[in-house]
């Protein structure tokens, strides 16, 4: 299953949906408060203009294992954990600020 983003009425690109129980992982909600837990989260590069935080950091998903990837969170006011993300579109319906 695909999800399709618009931008102004044109496709800007399609995601491709994950379903939660076909990962060998289990996604946990981002962190609130990860902007001011510097420890776990330290500020560890840019990317196009935003803050990446623990990009190359081993954390933990939810049920206490090693995540497999090690992308780390983008963004500020609206920020993407990479390591939990599934593709499932439900942030787009509550983007604050119509970044998707």
């Amino acid at each position: 299953m695909q999800i399709i983003i618009y931008q102004g009425g044109n496709v800007v690109r399609g995601v491709n949906v994950v379903k939660i129980e076909s990962l060998d992982y289990k996604p946990k909600p981002i962190d609130e408060n990860f902007a001011e837990d510097v420890d776990n989260y330290p500020v560890t590069g840019k990317h196009h203009d935003h803050e990446v935080r623990a990009e190359g950091k081993q954390r933990m998903d939810a049920d206490g294992k090693p995540y497999p990837i090690k992308n780390g969170i983008h963004g500020t006011k609206v920020a993407v954990d990479w390591e939990s993300c599934v593709a499932d579109g439900a942030c787009m319906d509550v983007c604050p600020v119509s970044l998707v």
